[in-house]
């Protein structure tokens, strides 16, 4: 059985550049499709993607969530999973990439850098931006080698201060994101699997939870970067990220 393709190595530039991520499925079997699904969290890893849609997807039809929950998917450059995982209930179900003949990732929609942390007091660009109201996204690189490119959900400028606070949206991942070993573990499990399902099924799993998240939430000012995290009892508390550059695009003008 052949193996979906995975273009992707050309399109890095792009990412980087906040544009934004698209992935574009073709169905293997049973009804034939394409479908494109805007990716709207991603986290970088040297030449390494994954990218998920926001927690809109209905959980129906999923075992082992309750079907008034919402799940993402998400879709990567690096091994042959797909996973779905609830934000809500820190569950998550992992399939094989081969329910797909063909998988394309593509960048559309221009945007360019409106202020960086290497000048932070500069803002005329963000509040031109503001001003236009172009939508937003951050792009985080925190010390440990890890980017993360977010929607920014609300922006506040002080003109009398000079100075602003950007929010991100509140989204968060399984750790397992950020753990690209294991996840081809699971690629190459699934993989082996292959030759014994019969069309159209395909090789999958889940993960009982609750599983570690991390939070994607971020709040981003001219003195630094912050960043939320939830204790196991559920408090939710903001400390300093440590990040080498932090920076804020806006959509390009139409």
């Amino acid at each position: 059985m052949s193996e979906p393709a995975l273009e992707s190595s050309a399109i890095m530039s792009d990412i980087l550049a906040c544009q934004d991520l698209i992935v574009v499925l073709n169905n293997r079997n049973n009804e034939a499709y394409v479908e494109n699904i805007h990716l709207s969290s991603i986290i970088i890893w040297q030449d390494q993607f994954i990218g998920k849609i926001k927690n809109v997807h209905s959980a129906a039809g999923l075992p082992g969530i309750e079907a008034n929950r919402t799940v993402a998917y998400a879709y990567n450059n690096f091994c042959s999973v797909v996973s779905c995982c609830s934000f809500e209930t820190k569950k998550m179900r992992v399939y094989s990439t081969h329910a797909y003949s063909h998988i394309n990732f593509k960048c559309r929609r221009p945007h360019q850098k409106v202020w960086t942390s290497e000048q932070p007091e500069a803002i005329d660009s963000l509040r031109a931006s503001f001003d236009q109201g172009g939508s937003l996204k951050a792009l985080i690189q925190a010390v440990d080698g890890y980017t993360y490119i977010i929607n920014i959900q609300a922006l506040h400028l002080n003109d009398d201060e000079n100075t602003f606070t950007a929010e991100t949206e509140y989204d968060g991942v399984p750790v397992l994101f950020k753990e690209q070993k294991s996840m081809e573990k699971f690629g190459a499990q699934m993989d082996a699997q292959i030759p014994q399902c019969t069309p159209p099924q395909y090789p999958a799993g889940s993960f009982s939870g609750p599983l570690p998240f991390f939070l994607l939430s971020f709040i981003i000012t001219p003195k630094g970067v912050q960043h939320r995290h939830t204790e196991p009892h559920g408090v939710t508390h903001k400390t300093e990220f440590a990040f080498t550059k932090a920076e804020l695009w806006s959509e390009m003008p139409r």
